[in-house]
């Protein structure tokens, strides 16, 4: 494969005849044809093998001369490699790529043609043991190699100095910080893909306590799921520990893979018991009848993590309706953080304060009256008892002197028989003006004056 010429003539060339430029890995399938990682140009390019029959040759990975670190979630053959050193294929036909220069191991899923990584974050460095394998750091991965049999790929990350193992094949481990009980921890999304040639059928999806896929990227059915080959789904982890302490367990995939089940390991730090305090910013507000005021609730939290929400009622103290609503906003705390709560308080048209009637209104003056009734002067005239319960009440309720006025004229026409001291059309007449107009004590007078 190659003319000895370094260089890139383009796809279609016989393989015999193509220019290459520095490949460094090389792998054959089981139908014989062979990927080389030609790491000058940046590309995988991937030909037939029948002995010395020329075939030509096509690039399968990465842009011919152009380094770069992307194509991502795409078709592998618009993608961009930095300097490609290994290449191994596994028996479903997924190729993965040691990506030196961008520090990281890449897949292409033979279904689907797309590629994504798989191990390490594009940035050079020495962590993630123990972790998910995409969240660890490589430096200068140059060849890899493929356990068809266990799913295990090793990794000679060359210039930390050591070879690394991943299981391609078996789900990661997961590891949640520390969340209060009562509380949901920010979601860890964990991708199920078909890496086969079969369709993937996923039976069921169990959660151990604690754990729920929650999360708002879940996309994998929990009571079932076919995945095509090249297809996948998501699991949106979350953690809402419900008792405090270490909680730990296992999702398991179901489904009709070779090992049947896959276990994705879940652990915590620890639940810690969440607390916060609440104190009201506002003790007393006024509303008038028809309107809306508000108050304000502070809350200060210590160690609690999540959503305070409320629940209000409004009660009178005498059991009637309090024609008053009130509602109160949730508040979303972190540990160690403060929110506040805005209560909102309506009031009907008929909303007010009860206030009794005054004692000298018109039905009590009619009491008072009463009651003043015996001390009227002990005459034989009526006269004068009817000036004085009118005239008492003239003081206690205004609102009845014309009444009155008729009341007096009414009993002065009415006389006993022989009664000489009966006043003339002209003396009413004054009589019901001074009523009208003067004193109590003037009434009283002329009172006295009739019944003489």
């Amino acid at each position: 494969m190659g003319d000895g010429t370094a260089g890139y003539n383009g796809d279609g060339e016989d393989n015999t005849s193509a220019d290459l430029n520095g490949p460094i890995g090389l792998e054959m399938d089981g139908a014989n044809f062979i990927y080389v990682a030609d790491t000058g140009n940046d590309i995988i390019r991937k030909t037939l093998l029948t002995g010395y029959t020329p075939n030509p040759i096509a690039t399968v990975v990465g842009t011919p001369g152009v380094s770069s670190n992307s194509g991502d979630g795409g078709p592998a053959i618009s993608a961009q490699l930095t300097s490609p050193f290994g290449v191994r294929v596994d028996p479903a036909g997924n190729i993965y790529i040691s990506d030196n220069k961008d520090h990281a191991v890449r897949v292409v899923n033979a279904a689907t043609g797309n590629i994504s990584t798989i191990v390490g974050t594009g940035t050079a460095g020495y962590s993630g043991d123990g972790g998910p394998a995409a969240r660890a750091e490589l430096n200068g991965p140059s060849n890899i190699w493929l356990d068809n049999a266990t799913g295990d790929l090793y990794i000679a990350d060359t210039r930390n100095g050591v070879i690394r193992k991943v299981d391609v094949f078996d789900a990661p481990s997961l590891t949640f910080p520390t969340t209060a009980v009562g509380a949901t921890s920010a979601a860890q999304n964990v991708k199920v893909m078909n890496l086969g040639n079969a369709p993937l059928v996923i039976s069921q999806i169990t959660t151990p306590a604690g754990y729920s896929l929650g999360g708002a990227d879940t996309t994998c059915m929990a009571s079932g799921e076919t995945l095509a080959p090249g297809a996948s789904c998501v699991l949106g982890i979350v953690f809402t520990p419900q008792s405090a302490g270490p909680i730990t367990g296992n999702v398991v995939i179901s489904d009709n893979s070779t090992t049947a089940t896959q276990s994705i390991a879940l652990t915590n730090v620890a639940a810690a018991a969440g607390g916060y305090t609440l104190a009201t910013d506002t003790t007393t507000v006024s509303v008038r009848p028809g309107n809306t005021s508000t108050a304000t609730l502070m809350l200060s939290s210590s160690n609690y993590a999540g959503t305070v929400s409320f629940t209000t009622s409004v009660t009178s103290a005498d059991g009637t309706a309090a024609d008053v609503t009130a509602s109160a906003s949730s508040v979303s705390l972190v540990a160690g953080g403060s929110g506040t709560s805005t209560v909102t308080i309506t009031t009907d048209a008929n909303a007010a304060n009860d206030r009794p009637r005054m004692p000298w209104k018109i039905r009590v003056a009619g009491l008072f009256s009463l009651l003043m009734l015996p001390l009227a002067f002990q005459r034989r005239r009526r006269i004068g008892r009817v000036l004085l319960v009118l005239g008492v009440s003239a003081v206690f309720a205004p609102g009845v002197q014309r009444d009155g006025q008729h009341l007096i004229e009414q009993r002065e026409d009415v006389q006993r028989p022989g009664d000489s001291h009966g006043k003339s059309g002209s003396d009413r007449s004054g009589l019901g003006d001074d009523h009208r107009n003067g004193s109590i004590g003037e009434a009283l007078e002329r009172a006295r004056q009739s019944a003489g």
